[in-house]
């Protein structure tokens, strides 16, 4: 029983470019996996859906006093537009946004660090505020990030731009007070694309399935190698071998669209797909691999028991690998909407600077850097797949509960969206 890490790589370089969901690029990537899916013998089905997108527009910020210069500035996604030529406004710099923050910022431009949260938009509309000069983190390369739809309905739009974390320390440093601020970006529908490869189970008296799943998309400006290329490459060599060593329960692969705008296509996916959920016995979700120096984890969302499966197949495998519990924001998680038990496998914390940039790219990347989320997956699924009796059942652990509550608050659910459970 033997991952095809070679085979994964080679498909990992193909995909290593800004694929972002609604775009030419994601038809590209489409295509791609489409072919290796019909490579390792099975049969690709392609599933669209609408997504409430942006084209990509330009921002600057040019300090007016107390001294004057030019920095480099990105949109915020569905945030809005300037008319052309910008606005010139008075600036405020906030540490942190509350009452007090908020006392007298009518007509200003706020900046500060990290302050574009969605549940403060509300308050800073009331306020008054003009826009929002979000410094972005230290570290990272500058680059698109998006407003969420639902946030845009439920708390309106402020114009946000973002600068680089050393422009906004020299302007905390010198106190900028006035600043002229450019900003144009489109918005459009658009479509979005799932792809789907059934491998039926080899006993006819098994009506359960299991998904194993990741998303191939990438964040706009980044080549997304391992976040998530490395996931999606690892799903076209783990279909290859359970096409020639099929399990006795049903195993449906799905390459999810536009994950990084919001878990869109899994989404989408639970919801054309809602009388299905009931044979769905455990998704396992890929994201996150390839990138040679980093750290492998897992993150079980269900029962105690899941954790410390997971935990034992990592020992035996001499695998150096993290087992957590918790609600893991990815694809996973519109399938716990129907209780449904998830295994998170990726590599890399948030925290690393590669993520979301253009240094997330191929040259990071290694076969030695797939192999072990592949192994892992390759056994959790052939072990769980030829089960006799499936082991685990449908539900969560109170940890795991609260932390589902939270990731849905966070994604912004109306109680008419909340699942059944945990209203």
């Amino acid at each position: 029983m033997t991952f095809e890490k070679n085979l994964a790589f080679q498909f990992l370089g193909d995909i290593a470019f800004e694929r972002s969901g609604g775009t030419p690029a994601e038809d590209r990537v489409v295509k791609l996996i489409c072919g290796a899916v019909r490579r390792a013998g099975a049969v690709p089905k392609v599933e669209t859906f609408t997504i409430h997108t942006f084209t990509k527009g330009t921002a600057g910020l040019e300090i007016l006093a107390p001294y004057k210069k030019q920095y480099e500035a990105k949109p915020m996604a569905l945030t809005g537009s300037f008319p052309k030529g910008g606005k010139v406004l008075p600036l405020a710099y906030i540490q942190a946004i509350g009452p007090a923050a908020l006392e007298d910022v009518k007509g200003k431009a706020l900046y500060g660090y990290n302050i574009c949260k969605t549940e403060h938009f509300k308050d800073m509309r009331s306020a008054g505020v003009m826009a929002l000069v979000n410094i972005f983190e230290a570290g990272k390369m500058l680059r698109y990030q998006r407003f969420g739809e639902r946030a845009v309905k439920r708390f309106g739009r402020i114009p946000t731009i973002a600068i680089p974390f050393e422009a906004g320390m020299e302007m905390v440093q010198k106190n900028a007070s006035k600043a002229r601020i450019t900003l144009e970006q489109g918005e459009k529908k658009a479509l979005s694309k799932n792809v789907i490869a059934v491998i039926p189970g080899t006993s006819p008296n098994v009506r359960e399935e299991i998904i194993v799943c990741g998303h191939h998309d990438s964040v706009p400006d980044s080549p997304g190698a391992n976040d998530n290329g490395g996931g999606a490459a690892i799903m076209v060599a783990l279909l290859k071998h359970f096409v020639k060593n099929p399990t006795r329960r049903a195993l449906r692969f799905i390459w999810f669209g536009s994950e990084e705008h919001g878990l869109l296509g899994s989404q989408a996916y639970v919801r054309a797909h809602e009388k299905e959920m009931e044979r769905v016995k455990m998704v396992v979700n890929m994201d996150g691999a390839g990138r040679l120096v980093d750290c492998n984890y897992v993150v079980t969302t269900g029962q105690d028991d899941l954790r410390h499966f997971v935990d034992i197949i990592g020992k035996e495998r001499g695998l150096d690998l993290r087992v957590t519990e918790g609600a893991f924001g990815s694809d996973g998680v519109p399938f716990t909407w129907h209780e449904i038990p998830c295994i998170n496998i990726t590599r890399g914390a948030d925290s690393n600077i590669f993520v979301h940039t253009l240094n997330d790219n191929f040259k990071t990347c290694g076969a030695d850097g797939l192999a072990p989320n592949g192994e892992l997956a390759l056994e959790i699924i052939q072990r769980l797949g030829n089960a006799r009796q499936f082991p685990f059942k449908r539900g969560f652990n109170e940890t795991v509960r609260k932390n589902l509550k939270d990731s849905y608050d966070r994604m912004l659910l109306s109680r008419r969206e909340m699942p059944k459970w945990c209203r």
